[in-house]
């Protein structure tokens, strides 16, 4: 006899980041040239999702479509020109689909940002567990009341793009400010500074920077408001004990 868990809330939280083809550990059938990378991504995310429908199927014994406990998947849209998704050209985008019968509405769509950093206090609003650090900066939000209707906007609407340290690009409602535009990991492209709507434009393929003048001031500040927050809650430092206390504060 099959043992079943009761299970009140269960989360399988997927991240990854995909590489060429050169570096999956997947057997891939042939793919046309232009195609590899494409496949490589595709292989990985079905294998994922294999995962996690297998590990949900453990701690539920039923299928994620019969379990009312929330589920998240993302699904990884490639827009760097056909080519690749990688931390170096930061175009990537991702839909995601969240499942909660009971607490988030069936049949929504929206484009508003999620960021996969919103999980944790989002996570820990849904159990009601008050465990968010309150003497540091978390840069993630609370985002159930948007994700159960209560409200149509999410609690962000910028993300901020960094690759090996160094600030690459803002995004901010449907517009994304490049500083350093890098269709190819380690390659910047001049002009460097570029700027997109990814409404009408989601390959980033039409620069319209200077018929947009504004942009820019409205993406300094974005950062400029983050780089404030690092003044005040400095970054934990290299070989920091595990867990480590921040400084106290005057």
């Amino acid at each position: 006899m099959k043992r079943r868990l009761r299970v009140t809330f269960c989360l399988v939280a997927l991240a990854a980041i995909l590489h060429g083809a050169d570096s999956t550990a997947l057997r891939l059938r042939p793919a046309p040239p232009g195609a590899v990378v494409q496949a490589a991504a595709g292989a990985k995310l079905e294998f994922m999702g294999a995962c996690a429908g297998r590990r949900r199927r453990g701690l539920t014994g039923s299928p994620p479509k019969e379990s009312g406990s929330p589920t998240s998947t993302s699904s990884f849209r490639a827009r760097s020109r056909g080519r690749r998704c990688s931390p170096g050209a930061t175009p990537c985008g991702r839909a995601q689909y969240k499942r909660w019968p009971g607490r988030i509405p069936a049949g929504r769509v929206s484009n508003e940002i999620v960021h996969q950093i919103d999980f944790f206090p989002t996570l820990a609003a849904a159990v009601g567990a008050d465990i968010v650090p309150k003497d540091r900066a978390i840069d993630g939000v609370n985002q159930l009341p948007f994700l159960e209707g209560k409200q149509s906007k999410s609690n962000r609407d910028n993300v901020i793009f960094f690759a090996d340290f160094q600030l690459r690009a803002v995004k901010w409602k449907d517009w994304k400010l490049h500083y350093v535009f890098m269709p190819e990991p380690r390659t910047p492209t001049p002009p460097l500074m570029r700027l997109f709507n990814l409404r009408s434009d989601p390959k980033e393929e039409s620069d319209i920077k200077d018929a947009n003048p504004w942009a820019q001031s409205v993406m300094d500040k974005i950062v400029a408001d983050f780089m404030a927050t690092t003044e005040r809650y400095p970054h934990v430092p290299p070989n920091a004990p595990d867990p480590y206390a921040p400084p106290q504060r005057n």
